[in-house]
């Protein structure tokens, strides 16, 4: 069990974009984000949902992480099962 640390607006790298992000496991780059986009871009770069793609995160769509950033505030427990 944890909870939510911190929000941000998204990662903006030079290979990738995600966002909106809200992260969880304090000190970890663990989050909740949306799927891959290309850099500054809306066309996704990988599209990959549903099953274990990433180091830790969870890839969402973009409206769901966007309702859970926009609603569920930090300190908010999160489970992982």
């Amino acid at each position: 069990m944890t909870y939510i640390t911190y929000k941000q607006s998204g990662w903006y790298t030079s290979s990738y974009t995600v966002a909106p992000v809200v992260r969880f496991y304090p000190g970890s780059g663990y989050a909740f984000h949306s799927r891959l986009y290309y850099p500054g871009s809306s066309t996704l770069k990988d599209a990959s949902i549903g099953y274990p793609i990433s180091h830790g995160c969870v890839r969402m769509l973009t409206p769901d992480v966007t309702y859970i950033y926009n609603y569920v505030p930090v300190n908010t427990t999160v489970v992982v099962y």
